[in-house]
């Protein structure tokens, strides 16, 4: 029997429940696609992917408005972020999202990347982001609630044509930049490149190498209405096939016409939670309220504030990924280790390798992979007037940091933001020739009271920043001047030569403890995130790492 996918839960329906539990529990003692609350772990190995067990969902989950029930799981359909908004609060939305804020962010990629973008190449979990349009045949979308056996979506649009514009190249780098960042801690590749269909199917539980495709389109008439849909668990599905006996991935989706029509925010926002949800994570609520749409911060404007990445971020600058630290939450599942426990840490590849020591001029890019450990950043200067700065690395950021500056192991100075959003740190120091520590640290924010709401916890504190140096030095000069008596034929005379020296600190100083040897401009280093230490690499000033 298949359970219709637009059945709602309710607490009305307790009895629908138990009689539907009976009919889709199938043998399984754990749910591939949902894992108990709290849990982290790989389900059993059944040998199909699509049984389920709805026994296994927690009841405050099966309340939720959202949550429909298959036979293969469950499926959680957002609602399009405008529906029944007044249109003046639309526009001023969409106006709010279409200004440009590059504070502290480094450039967008360029339109010509937008198809072949890697956040991490070196990793065995994939989140590809599809947007030049996709077939999807014999899943389960097919395979339930009476849909059709193919349907194609559409390639993402902002407008009539078929074709792509520049526009619509450049919002898909800001998407992909803004769901990387979302990922940035994990051994994941978020990529907008096609990858190989071994990349993305998990043969049995024991391939290490899999995905998921999160298809982000306009088409949604094959579903209705709604903002994205996904299945609960679906990236670590194994062994997927269509009736026929075909391998399969069951995509997640983005309808990106619900989404103010494609604003690469709300795009973006969408695509990392429903890439939350084929990872095992459920709905961010608030009290009676399935979502979460967050809550404005002691900064925050209209459009300013803070949410859950899996509640709704679409009018909240700051989105991060949460455990529930805020009065009312509905769940407590703690994101980062479920995360972490699918995926596994950034640092486990060299891709996201950092340099140990930063040299005059020089700019790099770090991660914070965890918000309860302090990410270190040597840096090397001759004596003279220095500057550091640090900044996010994107304009839709979740890093939240203050710094010190260190001598050994006494603080010169301090940092901290004046803003929870397109902060900027900074230290100009008149410093001797020596080795010093930027010691970086995850920073709560405001108030998390039921009574004085106005903040957020460090827990979601994580993802890519940029520090650079830049060093003044003390330059000296001495003239010296030098008599000396001579003779020439029988007649003494004195000469007097001037000699002016200038001394220049040296260039590129170096490590002399780095055994690494780097070709050109390149050097080696490392760097330590999350408590962790990570291999040597070679790479190149100014050289995104991550």
């Amino acid at each position: 029997m298949t359970t219709d996918p637009r059945l709602r839960s309710s607490r009305g329906h307790a009895a629908l429940w138990a009689a539907a539990a009976a009919v889709l529990a199938v043998g399984s003692a754990t749910a591939v696609g949902a894992a108990p609350l709290n849990s982290g772990n790989e389900p059993a190995n059944t040998g199909d992917s699509r049984d389920f067990n709805i026994e296994q969902i927690p009841a405050h989950v099966l309340d939720d408005v959202t949550v429909l029930v298959t036979d293969a799981g469950i499926v959680f359909d957002e609602p399009a972020p405008f529906a029944g908004w007044p249109a003046e609060v639309v526009a001023q939305s969409i106006a709010a999202e279409a200004a440009d804020n590059p504070t502290g962010s480094s450039q967008a990629p360029a339109a010509s990347e937008a198809f072949t973008l890697h956040s991490n190449p070196g990793a065995n979990r994939t989140i590809f982001l599809d947007f030049d349009g996709h077939t999807t045949t014999g899943t389960e979308w097919n395979n339930n609630g009476g849909r059709p056996a193919s349907f194609t979506s559409a390639p993402y649009s902002r407008d009539s044509s078929a074709a792509f514009n520049s526009t619509e190249l450049l919002n898909i780098g800001e998407i992909w930049e803004q769901v990387s960042e979302d990922f940035a801690p994990f051994n994941v590749d978020v990529t907008t490149e096609e990858p190989s269909f071994d990349d993305l199917w998990r043969s049995s539980y024991s391939d290490n190498v899999y995905g998921t495709r999160v298809v982000i389109s306009p088409t949604s008439d094959w579903y209705g209405s709604s903002g994205g849909v996904a299945y609960v668990g679906s990236f670590s599905w194994s062994n997927e096939r269509s009736p026929a006996g075909d391998p399969v991935v069951t995509p997640a989706f983005v309808f990106s016409d619900a989404l103010a029509g494609g604003v690469p925010k709300f795009v973006g926002e969408a695509a990392s939670h429903e890439a939350g949800h084929t990872l095992n994570l459920y709905h961010d609520g608030k009290d009676s309220s399935s979502y979460y749409a967050g809550h404005a911060v002691e900064n925050g404007s209209s459009s300013g504030g803070w949410a859950p990445i899996m509640g709704v971020g679409y009018q909240r600058e700051i989105t991060q990924w949460s455990d529930g630290s805020y009065p009312g939450a509905t769940q407590l599942q703690d994101d980062i280790a479920i995360l972490a426990s699918r995926l596994g840490w950034a640092s486990s590849t060299s891709s996201v390798v950092g340099p140990a020591t930063l040299l005059d001029g020089e700019t790099i890019v770090g991660t914070v992979e965890q918000s309860t450990a302090d990410v270190d950043v040597e840096i090397v200067v001759e004596s003279g007037t220095t500057s550091i700065n640090i900044v996010p690395d994107v304009e839709d950021s979740n890093l939240l940091l203050s710094a010190q500056l260190l001598s050994d192991s006494t603080v010169i100075a301090t940092a901290a933001p004046g803003t929870a959003s397109g902060w900027q740190l900074g230290f100009t120091e008149g410093l001797a020739a020596g080795t010093y520590t930027v010691r970086l640290s995850a920073l709560d924010w405001g108030s998390t009271s039921a009574n004085d709401l106005d903040g957020f916890t460090k827990y979601g504190s994580l993802g890519r920043f940029r520090i650079s140096l830049d060093v003044t030095p003390d330059n000296s000069t001495v003239t010296t001047v030098t008599t000396v008596p001579t003779t020439v034929g029988s007649t003494n005379t004195t000469t007097t030569s001037t000699t002016t020296t200038t001394t220049q600190p040296p260039t590129n100083p170096g490590s002399p403890s780095d055994p690494t040897v780097c070709e050109g401009n390149a050097r080696s280093g490392l760097m330590g995130f999350g408590g962790q230490e990570a291999a040597r690499t070679c790479f190149a000033p100014a050289q995104r790492l991550g």
